[in-house]
């Protein structure tokens, strides 16, 4: 495996990222043909994800026609903490986990079904409550899109953010717009967006959350 990857960066473009104690060798393409037969893509996400924008000629994004299902059923509660990425996870989550529990069991207005997302690092933490619900359910990122295993539940608790990282956003660009100079990491730009780097990460961010929400009956 090792000397496939080393293969797959000699044989194309790499740049490189010092992480933490980590030197990284990044490189990235399109798997999709350019030649292949125009595709039907459904997504629910699609005002959310930049994928479709970046293809620019080569994707026609349709309008959302009238009289489809909305959220207008939904409520949400949002908090702000600390402590939400995968690795401040492991020690914000033992503390967090009851508190937010807790709550679920005091508040709940109707039977609960619950949802309850987060990484896979704390999955076990939170697989390991009984909370005085109808039905409780754990999931972790990576492994909840276009699922329909939690369709029945009425509730979502997204617990964590999935964080990509800087090089999410990099490879994203290059993949699609082909990779850049030197000089643009120092400003990266592209048309209106002053940094696509940033932009392309918190984007992901919301199509990931918004993914989340959507395995329960939400709408």
């Amino acid at each position: 495996k090792i000397l496939r990857d080393i293969e797959a960066i000699y044989s194309r473009w790499a740049w490189y990222q010092k992480s933490g104690e980590y030197h990284l060798l990044n490189c990235s393409r399109l798997i999709v043909p350019r030649n292949l037969p125009a595709p039907v893509v459904l997504d629910a996400t699609a005002k959310q994800q930049i994928l479709w924008s970046l293809l620019e000629d080569r994707a026609e994004i349709i309008s959302t026609p009238a009289g489809v299902r909305s959220y207008k059923n939904v409520r949400l509660h949002v908090t702000t903490a600390k402590g939400v990425g995968k690795t401040s996870a492991k020690e914000a989550m033992p503390l967090r986990l009851p508190r937010i529990l807790s709550n679920l069991e005091r508040y709940q207005q109707k039977p609960s079904k619950v949802l309850l997302i987060t990484h896979k690092s704390v999955e076990h933490l939170a697989m390991n409550y009984k909370p005085d619900l109808e039905e409780y359910h754990v999931a972790h990122w990576g492994a909840v899109d276009g699922r329909n295993d939690w369709r029945h539940c009425n509730k979502a608790v997204i617990t964590t953010l999935p964080y990509r990282g800087a090089t999410y956003g990099y490879n994203m660009f290059f993949a699609l717009q082909g990779l850049q100079d030197t000089e643009w990491f120092k400003n990266p730009i592209w048309k209106d967006i002053l940094n696509v780097r940033d932009f392309i990460e918190s984007k992901q961010i919301a199509t990931d959350v918004i993914q989340g929400i959507n395995r329960i009956a939400c709408r």
